[in-house]
């Protein structure tokens, strides 16, 4: 079965491939896909064989359905057939006759019969006025009805065997800019944005306080966007371009201002805290207009808080990273959750974790950064516990 299925799939790729090609050539070569191709490719995308090979295991394909052999339908194809045996009229016989073998060494519009090739009114549909199909070599409206869209009229679609009346069936069916859209001329969908609520899921993650996210949406095209994770700061680090083309921390212990003491370890953190594709709640301080999250001082990224599901319960991610000592409370910018940001990296500095140990002391690890992170830093200890002061916490 598997093999039959694979052959079928095989056969659509190639039929496809070959009208791509053919059908872009200019018209002074008149490539073209022939009828009987034309035709295989229809009776494949509409669930019905061409020959055997299309069929699954032990199964035969006549008249383009695939069926179980019998004492008066033995085979499709020769291949059906064991040893020398021939199939001929469906049966398999001893000797290949000497005239056509399939419809296919026959003209345009005659079969093969019994070794001769006779005249018939259709082999194809293509050989039938409008809407007939050709069943049985002749030309008949469909038994049940319409069978697919385009033997109804232009704004009319095919259901249950019946065409019925649509708003649209194409694009250019709808004014202006609207799109047609399961029948309907709707506008066309926008980039889903990204506001307090949103559901993403993580692409990248850049560095210990950046990271890539996609949202999506029931009537929005997904997109992707670059976050500052709002409250924290985390050392910087090398970055070189990932497989995927976007930007990752790389190991180096060459320290600059853009290349500081934690920063790779700080981005292995965040990683091993927020799985590739887990879902993910966007929220954000001071929405600007339409209620999106608002760009940082970079205006490259925008800044926002991110919850998601960690070690059985929902965390917000800036507390957690500050809590495993991989950023700082960033206190050079305002943020509703600066108080327990702040409280988390205390506990942080209190356990000797992540980057705290670093040096033994608050000032002993602030030495270590780049010459901007430093100049913040100087009060980030009496901020902090201001937050907190008045937080209550």
């Amino acid at each position: 079965m598997f093999l039959a299925s694979l052959n079928r799939y095989l056969a659509v790729i190639l039929l496809v491939v070959a009208f791509v090609f053919f059908g872009c050539q200019n018209e002074a070569n008149n490539n073209s896909l022939s009828p009987e191709e034309l035709e295989r490719l229809e009776d494949i995308l509409n669930g019905r064989c061409y020959d055997s090979n299309d069929c699954d295991d032990e199964l035969i394909c006549v008249q383009k359905a695939c069926v179980a052999p019998s004492e008066t339908i033995q085979c499709g194809i020769d291949s059906d057939c064991e040893g020398e045996l021939k199939c001929v009229d469906n049966n398999c016989v001893g000797n290949k006759p000497d005239g056509c073998q399939r419809d296919t060494e026959c003209g345009d519009k005659q079969r093969c019969v019994s070794g001769e090739c006779i005249d018939v009114e259709c082999r194809l549909n293509t050989h039938c006025a409008g809407t007939l199909l050709c069943v049985d070599y002749k030309c008949s409206a469909p038994d049940d009805g319409c069978q697919r869209d385009t033997e109804c009229g232009d704004k009319q679609r095919c259901m249950s065997g019946d065409c019925i009346d649509v708003e649209c069936r194409l694009n250019t069916h709808c004014a202006g800019t609207l799109l047609c859209v399961d029948y309907k001329c709707s506008a066309p969908l926008t980039d889903c944005p990204l506001i307090n609520g949103s559901k993403a899921t993580i692409v990248q993650v850049t560095d210990g306080d950046t990271i890539w996210v996609t949202v999506r949406g029931a009537n929005c095209l997904q997109k992707k966007y670059n976050i500052r994770i709002h409250g924290i700061d985390a050392p910087e680090c090398s970055k070189v371009r990932n497989t995927y083309y976007y930007y990752e921390c790389t190991q180096d212990e060459h320290y600059t201002n853009v290349n500081e003491p934690y920063g790779y370890e700080s981005w292995l953190g965040v990683k091993n805290i927020i799985a590739r594709n887990q879902e993910l709640t966007i929220s954000c301080d001071k929405p600007v207009s339409g209620g999106w999250c608002p760009l940082d001082d970079t205006h490259e990224r925008y800044l926002a808080y991110v919850s998601l599901n960690y070690a059985g319960k929902t965390i917000d991610l800036s507390t957690e990273i500050a809590r495993q000592g991989l950023a700082f409370a960033h206190t050079g910018f305002t943020s509703s959750k600066l108080a327990q940001i702040c409280a988390a990296q205390f506990e942080a500095f209190d356990n000797n974790t992540g980057l705290w140990s670093l040096a033994t002391s608050f000032e002993g690890v602030r030495a270590l950064m780049g010459k901007a992170k430093r100049a913040w830093l100087g009060s980030n200890e009496a901020k902090c516990q201001n937050a907190i002061n008045q937080s209550g916490l």
